[in-house]
């Protein structure tokens, strides 16, 4: 499972980008801390379930929701049925196997 957090957005996309290349199987994004997402990231996550058995977004925030239902990706990505995802890629739904946060995003100026 990877967590996501704060903003992904142009600035932090490229590192969700590198922690979707270092997996395979079934991976399943918790959303639940997202404040934020753009195009770019919609991008990263439609490259890597090119790539994956599958990708799952789990815990979506309605805004987030509805941008995805926007751009004809949410029958594709979004589930309700959190347990079952975990199922699919933990062997005891109750203990995930890894939780991957990508750092905050750093600023332009930076």
């Amino acid at each position: 499972m990877v967590s996501v957090a704060g903003e992904l957005d142009v600035a932090t996309a490229p590192e969700l980008e590198r922690v979707l290349q270092a997996l395979s199987g079934h991976v399943v994004v918790d959303c639940r801390s997202l404040q934020f997402m753009d195009a770019t990231a919609v991008g990263v996550i439609i490259r890597a379930s090119r790539r994956l058995d599958s990708l799952r977004l789990v815990n979506v925030a309605p805004f987030i929701r509805r941008m995805l239902e926007i751009v004809e990706v949410d029958a594709v990505f979004l589930t309700d049925d959190v347990a079952s995802e975990l199922r699919a890629v933990t062997p005891d739904a109750d203990e995930p196997d890894d939780v991957v946060t990508p750092p905050p995003s750093a600023k332009a100026s930076e």
